[in-house]
């Protein structure tokens, strides 16, 4: 069984209450957790219930049942790519688009996602039907 949780670092102290338990059971075999949450909200040395959640779970299991991995931003290079192959252009075409892009969303897909749908939405980027391009 798999479970996965996103967003953990808006849950409530109840829910990690009960996540805990679960995690922490014995009875418990067979069984992956994947929670996700925005490390930036929550510091391993935070008063944040979820770094106490999490540190309750690791002394309770042993450090290896826990594995932490951190995803970051994508580099200004995948940016660069996406991009290029979002808009099937040639990098030097689109360095500028690709340049604020980064600047602004700091390699985070999501807001880059966000970030060209709004520029087609002001007409920034479009679609030309004549050219195809």
């Amino acid at each position: 069984i798999m479970m996965f949780i996103d967003d953990l670092q808006w849950a409530d102290e109840a829910s990690l209450d009960v996540l805990s338990s679960l995690l922490r059971s014995d009875g418990l075999k067979q069984f992956l957790f994947i929670g996700a949450y925005r490390s930036n909200e929550v510091k391993s040395d935070d008063h944040h219930p979820l770094a106490k959640c999490m540190l309750d779970i690791e002394s309770s299991v042993g450090d290896a049942a826990v594995r932490r991995m951190e995803i970051g931003g994508l580099a200004p290079s995948d940016v660069t790519q996406f991009i290029v192959d979002s808009l099937e252009k040639d990098p030097a075409e689109v360095s500028v688009i690709t340049d604020l892009v980064y600047s602004k969303t700091l390699g985070n897909i999501f807001f880059i996602r966000c970030a060209l749908e709004e520029l087609v939405r002001k007409n920034v980027l479009y679609f030309d039907i004549i050219s195809y391009e």
